[in-house]
């Protein structure tokens, strides 16, 4: 089911591993920090394919932000300024690296990618409810795509909010950038 795991058929054309070459340019892997108020944890997409967190967790019984990063982006981009920020908003943060960013194994691809938002949603929502009481989901340029493929399957009244950072309104669009094309007759 892994590269399944966004519903429709068009969501498997854009899977087309031509396209996942061409469009994603994933960051190669650093060592994640571990502090008193961090770690790296590991995740699996549903085939097994591991996938690579970090929770960043300093507040006791306080909402976490679920961030989903951007193309050529990975975790370690992130560890300099969003903790802080997070904790200054009274929040915990998760990051999630997609299938062959940093600490992820596999290929990316934008169903695979996406599974890998619901899987870290679906640890956060799996913790008790006294240390996870609440999640809103931020998705940052491509990051919005899986954030919004994150949030609409769950009915889980702890999902409270949902952001999107430079967020991509029209994928078709967003993939002509960066994927040329050469239609007959033109």
């Amino acid at each position: 089911e892994g590269d399944d795991a966004v519903s429709g058929s068009e969501d498997r054309l854009y899977d087309h591993p031509e396209i996942g070459a061409r469009y994603f340019f994933p960051m190669p892997g650093t060592p994640l920090p571990t502090t008193d108020d961090g770690a790296p944890l590991a995740l699996a997409l549903p085939d097994g394919t591991p996938i690579g967190g970090y929770w960043h967790r300093p507040l006791t019984d306080a909402p976490t932000i679920l961030y989903t990063h951007g193309n050529g982006e990975c975790i370690a981009d992130q560890l300099d300024h969003w903790p802080a920020w997070a904790e200054h908003a009274g929040a915990n943060i998760f990051f999630v690296d997609y299938p062959g960013y940093a600490t992820s194994g596999g290929t990316p691809s934008i169903s695979r990618c996406a599974a890998a938002g619901v899987a870290a949603l679906d640890f956060l929502l799996a913790r008790p409810e006294s240390e996870v009481p609440s999640v809103a989901v931020v998705g940052r340029s491509v990051g919005s795509i899986f954030a919004l493929h994150t949030t609409w399957p769950t009915d889980s009244p702890r999902v409270r909010g949902l952001v999107l950072a430079r967020g991509v309104a029209d994928l078709k669009k967003r993939l002509a950038l960066r994927i040329p094309h050469d239609a007959p007759g033109r």
